[in-house]
């Protein structure tokens, strides 16, 4: 009798630790680690989890090893990891500091200087249809995983304000790029000014419209839904913008209409 009380209570412990290691496992990636504001010598880490926690970033690459620890536990959050070499390829990984900690691992490159060929990736508008975002993706990683940056062209999700439609129709169907390639959007009427936008899409400038340089490749954004004549804010600074530029190989403008 008191063996069988003792199995029973060994499986109902079982059981319980079972549970609770199910639970403690739940507290993943909301959004998995991407890539934000590449340069030659420094990139973003942000992520999205599903509690609050702080989460220790190491990267390591040409004989450097860096480990970033976060000082706040919140549930989005972005580290930026500098001093690093052009063209050289880092491998990183995010720990989240739970009680049994989840880790993600992938990899990245940085900018080449200029004097290298350069390719990148331009799409947009996938909004409300995940599965052909997802298409596309799959596109990018068979035929173009080595591009330096992707450029979506606005309306990434169909409402902005709708913060379960970023993980839905953006973050889950673009995470298996972004994660080792940096993305760069710009505004469209869809994404509505909303702060989920400038909150989780860290791009550079003021986020609305800004312009960027690779190897040679200057590329400018432009938020269409305010004016951009020669008298606006924007106009004023896409003029200034032109003319420091004109030593670039190529300038590109997107916009979305």
């Amino acid at each position: 009798m008191q063996c069988w009380l003792k199995m029973r209570e060994l499986r109902l412990f079982f059981l319980i630790f079972l549970l609770v290691g199910v639970c403690i496992q739940a507290q993943a990636f909301v959004y998995s680690p991407y890539l934000q504001k590449m340069s030659t010598t420094a990139v973003t880490i942000a992520w999205k989890s599903e509690t609050s926690a702080s989460a220790t970033v190491s990267v390591f690459g040409s004989g450097v090893v860096m480990k970033i620890q976060t000082t706040r536990a919140e549930a989005f959050q972005a580290v930026r990891v500098s001093g690093l070499q052009p063209a050289h390829r880092y491998s990183y990984t995010v720990r989240l500091n739970t009680p049994m900690p989840q880790v993600f691992s992938s990899f990245f490159v940085t900018y080449p200087a200029v004097g290298k060929n350069l390719r990148f990736v331009v799409y947009g508008d996938t909004r409300s249809m995940p599965d052909r975002h997802r298409q596309v993706i799959d596109a990018i990683e068979r035929n173009a995983s080595d591009a330096a940056f992707v450029l979506h062209s606005g309306d990434l999700v169909e409402n902005g304000n709708n913060l379960s439609a970023w993980k839905e129709q953006f973050f889950d169907p673009a995470a298996r790029v972004m994660r080792h390639i940096p993305l760069y959007s710009v505004l469209g009427n869809h994404e509505g000014n909303s702060s989920n936008y400038f909150k989780y899409m860290l791009m550079p400038g003021n986020g609305r419209y800004y312009s960027f340089d690779v190897a040679g490749v200057h590329v400018i954004a432009l938020d269409s839904d305010v004016s951009f004549d020669s008298k606006s804010e924007q106009g004023k600074w896409l003029i200034s913008d032109l003319k420091k530029s004109q030593g670039a190989k190529w300038r590109f403008i997107v916009i979305t209409r």
